[in-house]
């Protein structure tokens, strides 16, 4: 699944504006909608994408791994200890 994808489900996901992750991130607008929409792809600085990442609450590495598919670790987990609690 590509980055941008990602973010835009993970954005929705946790009930984020762009502008609401955008500050969370500690970056511009404009830079998280290039990102999320393509434009930027692999030019993003790996400092902005470590940034959103941990403004999502997701690692790096799935967030820019192309071949990790949603969802990300950290809500299989969550997911899981769901069903624990039933």
């Amino acid at each position: 699944m590509e980055m941008g994808k990602k973010i835009k489900i993970l954005r929705i996901e946790q009930d984020l504006s762009s502008k609401e992750l955008a500050k969370k991130a500690g970056i511009a607008v404009v830079t998280l909608s290039r990102i999320a929409n393509g434009h930027v792809g692999n030019n993003a600085t790996i400092s902005v994408l470590t940034q959103i990442a941990e403004a999502l609450d997701v690692s790096i590495d799935w967030l820019i791994d192309e071949n990790k598919d949603y969802p990300p670790p950290r809500q299989l987990v969550t997911n899981k200890q769901k069903k624990m609690k039933k």
